[in-house]
């Protein structure tokens, strides 16, 4: 089994087989791919220390007046050229645009802005506060494959070692 794992925020097709197996956060509509349901997650707001000590907390529904943001490329997520965790943006400064997770929790950590953050990473994160912790975007985690994959033991020993993994950490 050779492993090669792609985080870019374009997704790979499936039906031309540029992947063999996929993890996303919408479930797929072709009749060619199969999908497991892998945890539902949530997103919520964050913050870090330093950023709120010097700004304060946003005010709810103010559309994050006088508060800089953290935000995905609209090419990643369109919706947050809207709102993040709910909360129109249309009165926030946008600081900074990114493509990837990793940098839209790092650009926080470091005070950047405000962002949308799954709530897994961002409550165990000691750098991060959530900001209203009782509002929280659902979403659900999918697990796709092509059809004709799913018997092949390689990729079936993959997608279960991604099943027992994300299990574990839902666990813990």
């Amino acid at each position: 089994i050779r492993i090669v794992l792609n985080v870019a925020p374009a997704l790979a097709s499936l039906t031309r087989r540029e992947a063999d197996l996929a993890v996303r956060g919408v479930r797929p509509t072709d009749p060619d791919l199969i999908s497991r349901h892998l945890v539902k997650r949530s997103l919520g707001l964050y913050a870090s220390h330093a950023y709120l000590a010097e700004r304060g907390e946003p005010v709810r529904g103010t559309a994050l007046a006088g508060h800089d943001i953290v935000i995905y490329h609209q090419s990643v997520t369109p919706r947050h050229a809207d709102k993040i965790a709910g909360e129109a943006v249309a009165n926030a400064r946008v600081a900074m645009e990114v493509n990837s997770a990793m940098m839209l929790q790092e650009a926080t950590r470091a005070g950047l802005g405000v962002a949308e953050l799954a709530t897994h990473l961002g409550d165990i994160d000691p750098q991060l506060v959530r900001i209203w912790p009782e509002r929280a975007e659902p979403y659900d985690v999918w697990l796709v494959m092509h059809a004709d994959l799913s018997r092949s033991a390689r990729v079936r020993a993959a997608a279960d070692a991604i099943i027992d993994s994300v299990g574990s950490a839902s666990a813990a």
